[in-house]
């Protein structure tokens, strides 16, 4: 891995410790959700509004969902249970990408079992905008539109709140959320590097 200096070219010191993966900023006009068409998702579901009872299967779904995916390779809170319940908490309790937004959330509850089988979950950065902070949906039933419809869901929530701007990222290297998001109409502001330290 290489960086620039003043002088030209550099290796990066100790660069084969290191991992670069590119990640996207991607921003909507939420004035634009309203018009995006509702799905039914091929596997029943509940929408409901974020609750903190939730918040265990919460940790449970972002671990499973996860588990394998290069995002994890960049969050180490990813790779388990005990690692998810830190993150959530975070983006919940603290203001690190903007201030919880209850309202703008959505959960999916399996009618059969109870249990949460997808989230979005967003945040107010300032008063007329949001970001997303995370969207998932358990391994076992990806490909049924249930990301779709959530942050459809979340979109509108967040426009009724008065955001017209929604942001989120995502890391290049997962191409079927960058096309989900580009199809909903987010575009590519911004690209920028996350660099992974793996020890010695």
């Amino acid at each position: 891995m290489m960086f620039r200096t003043p002088a030209g070219i550099a290796p990066l010191p100790f660069g084969k410790s290191l991992t670069r993966h590119d990640r996207f900023f991607m921003e909507l006009d939420s004035r634009t959700a309203p018009k995006l068409a509702p799905e039914v998702p091929t596997f029943r579901v509940n929408f409901v509004s974020w609750a903190e009872r939730y918040q265990e299967d919460m940790a449970h779904v972002l671990s499973a969902s996860y588990r394998g995916h290069v995002d994890s390779e960049i969050n180490d809170q990813y790779r388990n249970i005990p690692g998810a319940r830190v993150f959530l908490t975070n983006i919940i309790r603290y203001p690190g990408c903007g201030r919880f937004s209850s309202e703008g959330s959505v959960l999916a509850v399996d009618p059969q079992t109870g249990r949460l089988c997808g989230m979005c979950l967003a945040s107010r950065v300032s008063a007329n905008s949001g970001h997303v902070t995370q969207l998932c949906v358990l391994p076992a039933i990806r490909g049924v539109r249930l990301g779709y419809e959530l942050l459809r869901q979340a979109l509108v929530k967040l426009a009724g709140l008065g955001c017209t701007s929604v942001s989120l990222t995502v890391t290049c290297a997962n191409v079927d959320a960058v096309r989900l998001y580009r199809d909903m109409g987010f575009r590519a502001d911004t690209l920028f590097p996350a660099l992974v330290w793996e020890g010695w």
